[in-house]
């Protein structure tokens, strides 16, 4: 098998959706009948939320919606800023060897308007002064670009837009031999939590599969028709469901430690640490994260520093991670899938396994022993939220095979 062209997308998947299957197919009228690499979270996700379903099981749907590839980005990458976030997945594409395209959606896919963006920095003294004024950080900059030009003003009215700006400016760094392919995001926005006609957001799925849980009128939302199916994703175990468990051991957690403790194991700075030990006793995760969150900090923030606190422990640390893809995790792939397996024994640049043993960590450099670690603890924290014990799942699930 000899390729020229391989696309690879980052993603949640939390839920698949249409939205999701829309991009994979302009991928496609795009460039041809090309492989598709999908790099996703694993137990734990950007916004700070625990998956909706296992990571396995979110494959296995990508995988139906087209993927050909799904390998996991590392939690150390996926509970930090955009920046971080991109630079993670970019960096495990890159070291597959493979991929030559990067795709993502944008509410305004002007590719010319995102590289001049990506290639020109921010007025850093403006950005400062928006956020020592407790602007967040995404108005900040935006502040910042368009205190440059104010014709950059329309650009940060997306969200998706921020954060394809994130991957075009850290494709630069980690990355620049990659094209990228950014495409029109379709259906609601991102952050709308109702169901429309219109291909529903992954917020909207979550908000309603919480509110009225799993039906046929969520299903047919996320374009699964087979009742089989349907029947299947109803009985899946999720963290969705059992939001008191992960705010007893987020006050066990806050009541176990001190402000020093989270500056230095979590990303816990300029006076956060202190106001998460004052919120410790607000009653649960969600009224926690309110409690420190405003114009400055999001509450997208807050969650993954809480989250950074849960799978760290007494020994682990967030602290001091670089965003090198420390390993190729291969979490499901398909008959052309496989096929990209085969070459990457050859072309990937960084160790490429799919379950994890007990020798595994004796392959990798001590930073890539951290995040596995991290890793595993995510993956036991969403297990013990969802189904309320950790069986080590990472030791026995083998890649999902289409």
């Amino acid at each position: 098998m000899e390729l020229q062209t391989v696309a690879a997308i980052t993603a949640e998947y939390n839920p698949f959706h249409k939205g999701h299957a829309h991009q994979i197919n302009v991928i496609r009228k795009t460039l041809g009948n090309v492989p598709i690499i999908a790099v996703m979270s694993g137990s734990v996700t950007q916004r700070g939320e625990l998956a909706l379903w296992d990571k396995w099981e979110r494959a296995r749907l990508a995988l139906r919606g087209g993927v050909d590839l799904v390998l996991e980005l590392p939690a150390a990458s996926v509970l930090r800023s955009a920046d971080h976030f991109a630079a993670g997945a970019l960096s495990v594409m890159r070291h597959t060897g493979l991929v030559t395209h990067i795709s993502f959606g944008m509410e305004d896919p002007d590719r010319a308007k995102l590289t001049m963006l990506a290639a020109e920095p921010p007025d850093h003294e403006a950005f400062e002064r928006a956020l020592k004024a407790g602007t967040s950080y995404a108005e900040s900059m935006a502040l910042a670009y368009t205190k440059k030009d104010p014709a950059y003003a329309s650009f940060f009215k997306g969200s998706n837009n921020l954060l394809a700006l994130s991957y075009a400016k850290m494709a630069r760094q980690v990355f620049p031999s990659a094209a990228l392919l950014p495409i029109l995001r379709e259906g609601t926005p991102y952050n709308e939590e109702s169901l429309t006609e219109k291909a529903a957001s992954a917020a909207a799925l979550r908000h309603f599969l919480e509110e009225e849980g799993p039906s046929a009128t969520v299903f047919a939302a996320m374009g699964i028709q087979a009742k089989e199916e349907e029947a299947h994703l109803a009985s899946l175990p999720s963290p969705l469901f059992h939001k008191q468990r992960l705010d007893l051991l987020m006050a066990y957690a806050l009541e176990s430690t001190d402000a020093e403790h989270l500056s230095r194991h979590i990303e816990a700075t300029e006076g956060l640490e202190r106001a998460l030990i004052k919120a410790r006793r607000k009653g649960s995760f969600d009224a926690i994260a309110a409690a420190c969150s405003g114009r400055r900090y999001s509450r997208s923030r807050i969650r993954r520093l809480m989250l950074q606190l849960l799978c760290t422990g007494e020994t682990k640390a967030f602290t001091g991670l670089s965003d090198e893809a420390p390993y190729l995790r291969v979490l499901a792939f398909s008959k052309r899938g496989k096929e990209l397996l085969h070459l990457m024994k050859e072309t990937a640049t960084r160790p490429l396994f799919s379950l994890v043993n007990k020798d595994t960590a004796r392959h990798l450099n001590e930073e890539a022993r951290r995040k596995l670690e991290l890793d595993l603890a995510a993956t036991s924290l969403w297990e013990l939220v969802a189904t309320g014990t950790a069986t080590g799942r990472d030791y026995k699930e083998a890649p999902i095979k289409d």
